[in-house]
């Protein structure tokens, strides 16, 4: 019996899931999916503290065009930091990660924003 925790059993799991697969595909799907979607294991996701954000029935992908983001974001996100949110991938954020996205925000918690 293992002492590794579930979580990084399930993970691990997800990891060689992937890399089974990648063996039974093209290379040019590979890069399409890839474009989108972390290897498992490589996303802010696992961890808990980052989420994506929608808006009604809007696709992810134009979150910046809604009245969701709008509110969120107004006066440097102050209404997105009043609950402890903070925009993962700024504009202007360089080369911290990917292009910007708009609907992805990770709780820092109100304590960190607020000192």
């Amino acid at each position: 019996m293992s002492d590794e925790p579930r979580e990084f059993k399930l993970l691990k799991s997800e990891e060689i899931d992937f890399l089974v697969s990648r063996e039974e595909s093209s290379d040019s799907e590979l890069d399409g999916i890839l474009a989108t979607t972390a290897i498992p294991g490589y996303s802010r996701h696992h961890t808990g503290y980052t989420v994506d954000i929608g808006c009604g029935n809007e696709p992810a992908i134009a979150f910046e065009l809604t009245v969701c983001f709008d509110w969120l974001s107004a006066n440097n996100y102050k209404n997105a930091k009043t609950y402890g949110w903070i925009p993962s991938y700024p504009e202007g954020a360089g080369q911290q990660g990917p292009e910007p996205e708009t609907w992805e925000y990770v709780w820092v918690g109100i304590d960190a924003l607020t000192e």
